[in-house]
Formats: structure tokens, C-alpha cells, sequence
């Protein structure tokens, strides 16, 4: 038996660090940006696992011990796989790779258990990878809707809010996978919140981002993203090189900014970039791609 999941990744539009002092997160899917999983499936004694693949990316040791994890969660019956998995956004680069992989291999093995059992075993899966995952990645995934963490509850929101119109203003362009982790790029954020203070109470509050989401106002969420991008910068999250970029971008007039943990020493991973001109991406000189 042959099974095909596709998955979008995730980026996060507005709040990553924030969260730290209990500002709201806010994530959405990149359907421009889907993660595939494909899985042939034969009858066997036992439960043997294959991936067409074994690279640093996508090691396949870890894979195989996230399915040995759901077997323990709710047994797979006897059967040979066969897996592939493929996807043109990097891990580490702040797309959430791990947990379209959660959410795809989920759906793959346990075609109809319930919302609410895949959500508990897809939380036990993404705590295995990250100690305590917040939920906002997977569900963001699994739902393919836009997803605010606030007060360290993720809430789905409504799909309209990133209408097919809104969504030609945005582009995600990867700046390189950062060479940090997150866990150390969290300690340079906390280190240099308390100064910022002032500047991050000055920030595109919640409602006025969804509102602006919602009516299509797309000066103001230009503004309101280099606004944060400049404050990510002064976090000490974004590399020199990163910084150079997105500054000649909003000498553009585009909206530009980190959409993830971010780095310093190369690349700062996925950047999330809006423009008034939805044509204007036709002869931009940086690969980006769709959201």
C-alpha cells in the first residue's frame, strides 16, 4: 500500500522571543512551502522501518526512534516500510521541519485516529525532540491555519485571516540555517530584553496585527514587521550579514524580518518579507518563496 501526506511548514509572523515575557506568538502555515512524506507499506513479521534517505538533515536513527516512540504511544501493527520524505526548506532554519515531520509521519501511520489523540501523541513526539514543546509548530501544521500563543495556550484562529489576496504581499526567503541553537539564541534575547522595554511596548499589538491581516492593510504591517524586525536586531539574534540584507530591503520598501529563533555567526534562518506590490517578487535577485 502506497501513502502520500503533504504537509505545510510553519513560519512565525509576528512575537518569536516576545514570548519570553508573555507577549502573543502568532504562526502560519507556508502551504508554498510543503513537507512530503511517502510510505509504501508490505505485510511482515515484525515492524521494519526503511528510509529511502539517511543525511545530517534527516538522520534516519532519529526518524526510526520517533516511530519506535508512537509504536510505544498506540502499537502499529507488523509491517515493512519503505519512507521518503522531502521538502525545499532546510531543518534548523526556524520552518518547523521537525514537526511537519511529527504531523506527517502521524497521519501516515494512523490514518483515522481522532484530532484529539493525534494532538496528545504529536505533543509527547515534539517534547521528545525539544523537552517542552509549546504546541504552537504542530498545531499551526496539523491545522493548516494561522495559530496565537498567548499566556502559553495555542489557539487556532480563523483561515481567513490569510485571505489568497494577502497572501501574494508575503514571501519567506532563507537566509542559511543558523550554526546556534535556539536554546542559544533564547539566552542572547533574555539578556538583552530589559533594555528594549520601551520599544517593545511600542509594538504592533495583537489586535491591530490580525485587524490588518483581516482588511488588507498592507503599509501598516510593513511597518509594523520592520518595526520587530528592528527590535529582533537589537535583541542580538540576527547575524551582520542578515542585518545588511534586510536593511537594503526596506530601502525597497519592503517589510522585512527574522521569522524564527534566528543566528549570528552566518545565516539567521527563514525571513519573512511583505510588499504593497504583489508583482514586485518577479524580479527580486533572492530566492523566496510563496507562504
Amino acid at each position: 500500500m502506497q501513502i502520500n501526506v503533504k504537509v505545510p511548514c510553519k513560519c512565525i509572523l509576528f512575537g518569536e522571543h516576545l514570548a519570553l515575557i508573555g507577549k502573543p506568538t502568532l504562526a502560519i502555515p507556508l502551504s508554498g512551502a510543503p513537507f512530503e512524506l511517502n510510505m509504501e507499506s508490505k505485510q511482515s513479521s515484525k515492524l521494519d522501518i526503511q528510509f529511502e534517505q539517511d543525511s545530517p538533515e534527516f538522520p534516519a536513527a532519529m526518524l526510526k526512534n520517533d516511530i519506535q516512540l508512537l509504536n510505544k504511544l498506540r502499537p502499529i501493527k507488523n509491517q515493512a516500510l519503505k519512507i521518503n520524505i522531502q521538502s525545499n526548506l532546510p531543518p534548523g532554519a526556524g520552518a518547523g521541519i521537525s514537526a511537519a515531520w511529527s504531523v506527517a509521519i502521524v497521519k501516515a501511520l494512523y490514518p483515522n485516529l481522532d484530532e484529539k489523540t493525534s494532538l496528545e501523541m504529536l505533543q509527547v513526539l515534539e517534547d521528545s525532540h525539544h523537552g517542552k514543546a509549546s504546541g504552537i509548530d504542530h498545531l499551526t501544521i496539523w491545522q493548516s491555519a494561522p495559530v496565537l500563543l498567548e499566556n502559553g495556550k495555542a489557539k487556532v484562529l480563523s483561515k481567513k485571516i490569510l485571505s489568497p489576496k494577502i497572501r501574494e504581499h508575503f514571501r519567506i526567503w532563507v537566509s542559511g540555517v543558523p550554526k546556534e541553537s535556539t536554546a542559544e539564541m533564547v539566552k542572547i534575547s533574555q539578556k538583552n530584553m530589559s533594555d528594549l522595554s520601551n520599544e517593545i511596548d511600542a509594538l504592533m499589538d495583537k489586535k491591530a496585527l490580525i485587524e490588518n491581516l483581516q482588511k488588507e492593510r498592507i503599509n501598516e504591517l510593513i511597518e509594523g514587521i520592520n518595526q520587530y524586525g528592528k527590535v529582533l536586531e537589537k535583541l542580538g539574534v540576527v547575524s551582520q550579514k542578515t542585518k545588511a540584507k534586510l536593511d537594503m530591503l526596506r530601502t525597497q520598501g519592503f517589510g522585512a524580518k527574522v521569522s524564527g529563533a534566528g543566528g549570528l555567526t552566518d545565516g539567521s534562518g527563514l525571513c519573512l518579507l511583505v510588499h504593497s506590490d504583489p508583482l514586485v517578487w518577479q524580479n527580486l535577485t533572492i530566492p523566496v518563496i510563496p507562504i
